[in-house]
């Protein structure tokens, strides 16, 4: 890695990260001319992990 680079990380690795993620489901506010959220599972933990597609 270039000089550069390490000092790019280094400095994003002092900085205060902040989770901002959120749930999201149907019931989500959102713009009135937009359907609700629907969900459709495409794997289970029977698969060997859970997938969604929203």
């Amino acid at each position: 890695m270039t000089n550069e680079l390490l000092q790019a990380i280094q400095l994003l690795k002092n900085k205060k990260w902040v989770d901002l993620t959120h749930t999201f489901g149907p019931n989500s506010p959102h713009f009135f001319m937009f359907e609700d959220a629907k969900f459709e599972t495409l794997f289970s933990q029977n698969d060997g992990f859970f997938a969604i597609l929203p």
